[in-house]
Formats: structure tokens, sequence, C-alpha cells
């Protein structure tokens, strides 16, 4: 069994929030990352080696707000992971939920963002982060957030499902301001 202790990072303000293990033992991390003037936050991903080493690290995003919640590897071995960005926005201010796929050196396969408000009534002008991923049975995913409104600050849950290119094909919005998931959990794969 291999133990290490390893800071990985910049002089900049990085967080880790999420890992998830490839089966040759490498670790992926998803995380964000401030720079030290504060003007842009990037997700970032990273992978390790089980030694603790380095082999890519890539950043993720644009000019404004990004970040990475959650990682899984999916079942094609890519690498899902979810979380907001600001950085693609159709209105100003405005934070969606990012989901991104990448390849396991980090390369895009395909990213989206995906807008609560947009899905209901064509009100972008919360703020939404996923926050949680599992790839299902069938090769698709389910992704849970939260919105947050921008004047009271109540909460909506919501949950969506794509397909394993990117594709929403279904969507929910929670109208109990006071719920939040906590976790998600896929039953294993037969």
């Amino acid at each position: 069994q291999d133990v290490f202790i390893r800071s990985i990072g910049t002089t900049d303000n990085e967080r880790a929030y999420d890992l998830a293990e490839l089966p040759n033992g490498d670790i992926i991390i998803c995380g964000t990352t401030i720079t030290s003037l504060g003007s842009n936050t990037n997700a970032f991903l990273v992978r390790i080696d089980k030694q603790g080493n380095v082999k890519w690290s890539k950043a993720f995003g644009g000019v404004g707000y990004d970040d990475f919640q959650a990682v899984i590897i999916t079942s094609d071995l890519c690498i899902l992971t979810v979380g907001a960005s600001d950085s693609y926005p159709t209105q100003t201010g405005t934070t969606k939920g990012f989901v991104v796929k990448t390849d396991l050196n980090g390369n895009i396969l395909w990213s989206s963002t995906v807008t609560a408000e947009n899905q209901r009534n064509g009100n972008a002008l919360s703020t939404e982060y996923c926050t949680h991923v599992v790839e299902l049975k069938n090769g698709s995913y389910l992704v849970s957030g939260q919105m947050v409104q921008p004047v009271s600050y109540a909460g909506n849950d919501f949950f969506f499902t794509c397909s394993s290119n990117g594709i929403v094909s279904s969507y929910s919005l929670d109208k109990d301001y006071e719920s939040s998931f906590s976790t998600l959990r896929a039953s294993p794969r037969e």
C-alpha cells in the first residue's frame, strides 16, 4: 500500500473538492484555483500516480469564476467533472452549472453549461452549481446541484441527466427552498 503526503499547487489559492481513482491506481483530483490577484478563478484537474507525483495538471474556464466540485471516472474510461462557471454567460453575471468530459490526459472531449432557470422560464439571473455526479447503468450521467436566487438567496435543488456526449435529456427543479442534496450514489453496474 502506497502512503504519501504531497502539497500540490502554486502560490495561488487552490482548493481540492473531490477525487476519483483510475483502474491503474492513479488519482484524478478536481477543484478550483484562485489567482493571487483574486480576479480570476479557474477549475482544475490534476492527475497523480500512486506515489503522489503529478502526471499533469490542467486549468479550465475563462475570465470569470469556474470550479469543479465533483469528478468520476466513466465506464468508457474518461473523466467527467461538474461544477459552476460564469465565464460563458448568456447574461452578464450569471453562474451556470458546468459539465466537462475529458480523456485520461485531461483533453476536453465536450463541455456544457446548464442553466436551471433557462430550463424553467427563461430567466438566467440565478446562480447554479453542479455538486454531484454519478454514471447510470445506461451510460448517461445524473447530475445534481443547487440554484440560488440573487435577491432572496433562497435555494432550489435541481438534477438532470445527460447523455455520454453531453446532451441534456431531462431536467427537474425542486420547489422546496429548504432542501438540498447531500450526496448521490450509483447502484453497482451489472
